[in-house]
């Protein structure tokens, strides 16, 4: 590109909004600078043409320049980033595109210099948190594995626990009540009415243990085993359990009002147990309505089928509505209903086993509503969650 006179490009130089300067290719010295460049540098047009192109550059970054500038082909244009210094020493990061022109018999380079200190900034300050945001979630997904692997050992150990004392109770426990048994048939009229009466709460208290330890050992064995994954059709599955729980019906007025319930996947054996416990709590606990009025079915929550199962019976205050998934916990006399505060515990390790979330409301003597979800098979991969 050839430039006889200054008065060829003035406008166009002298209004570009983009610092820009003409310097020659063998001194390096400034041969013509528009208004932006002195506005951003700070330097006079008299200084900027006594000044070389060395004068604006760290002087580390000096030899890359010269180098750059002796081994730049003729007539091709450049481009590059650079550090430049402004009159008041600061450091901006410019991003320079440039050609070779003739300058009135002079080989000379043009120059647009593009500001991009700013830029560059929000870009290190990024990438500076990108990789706090990668450390961070490294260091948060070691953590979680360790507490994870951690769970893992306490909910073993727990579980081994939970089986030993159980199983090791079964022993003393069967003595226990052969021995009141013999005493109560072979010394019956020797220990009086009152004997008589110590030795049944014996055997009754015997019989609720071995109840608890049979339902504790079913608690541990539900943690400790594998989900089969099968279609379940869970119509044909509530069918089943409610003919198995038919004796408790026996005698009582109970309205059953059933809705369609959806075929998922999950362990059919596993599921039956939450049917069981589900409905035989209704059943116990609106034991004093006549009718009973026990409602099963299914109601859409954030786009995902919750299975219910509601009834009319005594409830239970709300706040205390977490206390019913906890092993021994009860809300009810056991002289006003049986149990050993196992049977929700079950439950609700099955469906979180099973990827899903289990939850109740209840008011007082108003009924309560169990409502349940199950996940898909892709939930086999769920860490179990602690015991309650």
């Amino acid at each position: 590109m050839r430039v006889d006179t200054p008065s060829s490009y003035r406008i166009l130089f002298e209004s570009n909004p983009q610092p820009m300067w003409v310097y020659d290719l063998e001194t390096l010295a400034f041969l013509a600078v528009n208004g932006a460049a002195v506005g951003r540098y700070g330097y006079s047009l008299d200084e900027f043409l006594r000044m070389t192109l060395r004068d604006i550059r760290p002087s580390e970054d000096v030899p890359r320049l010269e180098a750059n500038v002796a081994t730049s082909l003729p007539g091709i244009e450049h481009a590059g980033l650079w550090r430049h210094a402004t009159r008041d020493a600061s450091l901006i990061d410019v991003e320079i595109t440039s050609h070779d022109i003739d300058w009135n018999g002079h080989r000379a380079r043009l120059v647009v210099a593009r500001d991009v200190t700013e830029q560059l900034r929000y870009r290190r300050d990024l990438e500076r948190s990108e990789a706090a945001l990668r450390d961070l979630t490294a260091e948060l997904e070691q953590r979680v594995a360790r507490r994870t692997e951690q769970l893992a050992a306490t909910n073993a150990e727990l579980e081994a626990f939970t089986y030993s004392v159980s199983h090791d109770l079964r022993a003393p426990l069967r003595q226990i009540d052969g021995f009141s048994k013999i005493l109560a048939e072979e010394l019956a009229d020797r220990v009086g009415e009152e004997g008589r009466h110590y030795l049944r709460r014996i055997r009754e208290g015997t019989a609720k243990m071995a109840q608890l330890v049979d339902d504790l050992l079913d608690f541990s064995r539900i943690g400790r085993q594998d989900i089969r994954w099968l279609p379940v059709d869970l119509d044909a599955l509530l069918e089943e359990v409610l003919d198995g729980l038919a004796p408790e019906r026996d005698g009582r007025r109970v309205e059953l009002e059933r809705g369609p319930l959806p075929s998922v996947e999950g362990d059919p054996a596993m599921i039956r147990v939450v049917f069981t416990n589900l409905l035989s709590n209704a059943l116990k606990f609106s034991r004093s309505r006549d009718p009973a009025v026990i409602e099963i079915g299914q109601r859409d929550v954030e786009g995902s089928p919750a299975i219910f199962v509601r009834d009319n019976g005594v409830g239970f205050d709300p706040r205390f509505a977490d206390k019913v998934f906890g092993v021994f916990q009860r809300l009810h006399r056991p002289e006003d209903f049986e149990g050993t505060g196992v049977g929700l515990a079950t439950v609700q390790r099955i469906v979180h086993k099973h990827g899903g979330r289990i939850w109740v409301e209840a008011r007082p003597d108003a009924g309560a509503a169990f409502y349940f979800t199950l996940g898909q098979p892709a939930a086999r991969d769920v860490p179990e969650r602690s015991l309650p």
